[in-house]
Order: structure tokens, then sequence, then C-alpha cells
């Protein structure tokens, strides 16, 4: 029977059995319970832990940027997927600086590009462009900043390492279409 249950129909005899067990098997005298659970017995309870708690403030977005957090890893054993930590591995790290300055390489070549006559095949990018170049900048720059940040504070879920990965192989290759680019155009003219 469920709390639920007993709360709809508290008359219920089932309920009173469930409730009668849960009672002698909380006895102190129950040599099954756990040392966790006997030293609440004493009244009043004293906190003899060192520390403050962690959970009095919030933490702070500079915390966990400057590797103050302890979380590395899930804490018990099979919590290795689908979890968030505190502490992000150079290798993370690494792939986001890499993607961020392969995209703003990718910003001054497309406007070294459109300066020589071609045009912008991005119908987003080209709404940007229209606005001017420092716009089109610095809006490209934060939206990928923003799309990095997400996916590095989920890089213990599933298919982030793909995501980025993807990311950086695709910077890499449009920095290579650039580069065509740029050849092909000093070998026309």
């Amino acid at each position: 029977m469920t709390w639920k249950s007993m709360r709809k129909n508290p008359e219920s005899t089932e309920g009173a059995d469930l409730e009668a067990a849960n009672e002698t098997s909380r006895s102190a005298d129950d040599p099954g319970l756990s040392s966790d659970v006997k030293h609440f017995e004493s009244w009043p309870y004293v906190d003899r832990r060192a520390e403050s708690d962690r959970r009095d403030s919030p933490t702070r977005i500079w915390d966990t940027l400057f590797a103050r957090g302890k979380r590395k890893a899930g804490r018990r054993d099979g919590e290795d997927k689908n979890i968030y930590v505190d502490v992000y591995g150079k290798r993370e790290i690494y792939l986001v600086i890499l993607i961020l300055v392969l995209n703003i390489l990718d910003a001054f070549f497309t406007l070294n590009y459109i300066e020589k006559g071609g045009a912008e095949a991005n119908p987003i990018a080209k709404g940007l462009l229209d606005l001017g170049n420092s716009w089109f900048i610095y809006a490209k720059s934060f939206l990928v900043g923003i799309c990095l940040s997400f996916l590095l504070v989920h890089k213990k879920f599933a298919y982030v390492d793909l995501a980025l990965g993807f990311l950086c192989a695709f910077y890499s290759l449009l920095l290579g279409y650039h580069a065509f680019l740029q050849v092909r155009f000093y070998l026309t003219h």
C-alpha cells in the first residue's frame, strides 16, 4: 500500500499493519539499525561538522571557471554518464578554445572573401553582415560561445564529445575551404 492510498483511506487495516511494521522495524533496540541512524537517538542532536555547508550559498559561475569546484566525476560507482561536474578536463577546454579560435578565423576570412567580391551563403550571417562587420563578428562569436558553454557544462552527457569533435572538424574543413578560396582568388587575379 502506498502513502497516497493511506491518505485517501486512513482507516484501512492494511495501512495500520504497514505503520505497525514500520514502528517495530525502527525501534532503538533493533540490532539491524545502522550507526548513522542510531546517532540521531540522542536529543538534542549537535552537528559536529567543522566546515560550513556548501549549499548555504549558490555556486558562482567564476568558481566553476577557475576550477574551484570539487566534482570531477560522479559520487557513486557507475555514475559517469548524464551528470554535471564542477571541474572540466584539459581536453574539453582545449577543444572549446580551438573551436572559438577557428570560429573567429572563419569570420575574418569570410569578411576578407566578401571584400574581394564573394557572397555569404548563410542567410543568418548575411543578415548580420547587413548590420555591419562588427555586428557580424560579435554576434557570431557570442552565439558560438554560448553554444560551446552549454556543451562544456554538459560534458558528461551523451553525444557531447561527439558534438565537440564534429564542430572542431567542421570548422577545420571550413578554414580549409577558405584557404582554397584565397588561393583560387590569387591565382585568377
